[in-house]
């Protein structure tokens, strides 16, 4: 996990009510408990990206160790909230949870995070996500030097995944006659312990209009299901306005291609 830690000038703590009340305004975001409670865990977790991260609001009673305090910052003192950030994934799920922590920032002036594992920094001070970002990379790095197989999706095809994730319900209320589908990513065991990864789509109703994902297989479920490439279906399709999704018309067939042992890859399975 990739930890930020926030602080407030000395002597000017907006309140626990206060922190309280932000994070309740946040979109996907829960946190156990009631309100007024020392400690209460929490998590964020957008369902159109996957973008995902853990709260603590209060300091967990485990962590509390009286003879070795946490390190202190003149000026400044605890403000009592921490995000913590996944190392797994592709880094956009990461870039998701920068956003909505930019969000709780905008909320409560004065509230600054440090990173916990950037020993450049002195202290709280103004915020800069590309240093986060470059310090989540360098942790994921050091994370997956211990999983040598974890797949890895081209970069180029993880970003068109987002943009699909972040606009797919824009499309669906633009054109409601097309059918909008989900992305997930099928790896396939490669001989040494690796994994070929493919961004994915599956189309149940090959009766009804698909908006297209910009995907490398299309799964249409039956007994078997049939894996066809994407590209094919794409080939005379007509582009969309949202997802760099395009429209492939009702009832095509195109011929099924052979890819054995595919298996469907959770986002903490994969990286880019």
């Amino acid at each position: 996990m990739l930890s930020l830690l926030a602080f407030v000038p000395a002597g000017e703590h907006p309140g626990r009510s206060a922190i309280e009340a932000a994070l309740s305004a946040v979109p996907a975001a829960s946190l156990d408990g009631r309100d007024g409670d020392d400690y209460r865990p929490g998590r964020w977790h957008d369902g159109a990206t996957g973008g995902r991260c853990l709260i603590d609001l209060g300091e967990p009673p485990l962590e509390r160790d009286d003879l070795h305090p946490p390190r202190g910052y003149a000026g400044w003192e605890p403000a009592g909230l921490a995000f913590h950030l996944p190392l797994t994934g592709p880094h956009w799920l990461m870039v998701e949870s920068l956003a909505m922590i930019e969000g709780v920032l905008r909320a409560l002036p004065g509230l600054a995070v440090i990173d916990t594992e950037d020993s450049d920094v002195a202290g709280p001070g103004s915020w800069s996500r590309p240093r986060v970002i470059a310090s989540w990379n360098r942790q994921q790095e050091a994370f997956l030097l211990g999983r040598p197989h974890q797949p890895r999706l081209g970069r180029g095809d993880s970003l068109r995944m987002w943009r699909y994730r972040r606009e797919r319900a824009a499309g669906a209320a633009a054109r409601p006659d097309l059918f909008w589908p989900e992305l997930l990513v099928l790896g396939q065991a490669v001989a040494g312990g690796g994994m070929d990864v493919h961004p994915a789509a599956v189309w149940p109703d090959p009766s009804r209009a698909l908006a297209l994902p910009p995907v490398q297989l299309v799964v249409i479920p039956g007994d078997p299901p049939r894996i066809v490439d994407a590209s094919v279906l794409a080939s005379s399709a007509a582009a969309l306005d949202h997802g760099l999704a395009v429209m492939v018309g009702a009832g095509s067939s195109p011929p099924q291609v052979q890819i054995p042992g595919l298996k469907v890859l959770g986002d903490d399975d994969w990286s880019d």
